[in-house]
């Protein structure tokens, strides 16, 4: 729960260093893109965390995304995910699905580290042509 106005101040900073560190890490990968095919949103705003150029959303795959940097609630997401780099080949890139029955609508969910899938999807674009 936020209690007074300096935390709030705080939480939004965490927030906002890693919709930072995305931008630059989607830009460092895609040097095609400019920093304007990639903005950071305010925190507060309604709406996606990261505003994607018409060249990014093709390049990207046309996602949305959606940050959230929080230790509550992902100790066993980073838990799974170390129980599958570890069980995967060098050449491989580690996993996981996670499903919850319980959660109303549920769907399975795949979860890999941000540059596996930053790798992929460039790989993805070239293939397509998209990147020359």
């Amino acid at each position: 729960m936020i209690s007074d106005g300096n935390e709030s101040k705080r939480r939004k900073l965490i927030g906002e260093t890693l919709q930072t560190w995305s931008r630059d890490e989607i830009l460092r990968v895609f040097p095609e893109l400019e920093p304007e095919d990639v903005v950071s949103v305010p925190m507060g705003a309604t709406g996606e965390d990261l505003l994607l150029s018409d060249k990014a959303l093709k390049l990207l795959n046309n996602v949305s995304f959606e940050m959230k940097n929080q230790k509550k609630g992902n100790k066993t997401l980073y838990q799974f995910m170390t129980q599958a780099k570890k069980q995967a080949k060098p050449e491989q890139v580690p996993v996981v699905v996670l499903f919850d029955h319980t959660y109303p609508n549920a769907e399975p969910l795949l979860c890999m580290s941000f540059e596996a899938w930053l790798m992929a999807t460039r790989r993805f674009s070239e293939e397509r042509g998209d990147i020359h």
